[in-house]
């Protein structure tokens, strides 16, 4: 299975709470060779009025075929899905 399939990521971000949106992305080439269900980051920099996100804290949650579940933590620049990710919040 590839990861061609419609990924759920909730976006947390904490702004006088916590505010969650959930927002479908078609492809993330950086993660390999597991299931992905849902993906949760957690923000670390985001400028509401653009819509640019600079640096992720990425908590990766994993469920495979058995069910075992599996948290693995990334950082990473994510320049590269700002435009994508401002169309879909451009769309709300």
């Amino acid at each position: 299975m590839g990861l061609e399939v419609l990924q759920c990521i909730h976006i947390q971000r904490k702004c006088l709470g916590i505010v969650s949106t959930i927002v479908l992305l078609h492809c993330l080439p950086y993660v390999i060779n597991c299931l992905l269900l849902e993906i949760a980051i957690h923000l670390r920099s985001y400028r509401k009025k653009t819509h640019k996100i600079n640096q992720a804290n990425f908590r990766v949650l994993i469920r495979t075929q058995k069910g075992v579940r599996k948290t693995t933590k990334l950082t990473k620049k994510i320049n590269g899905f700002s435009s994508e990710l401002k169309r879909v919040f451009e769309k709300r």
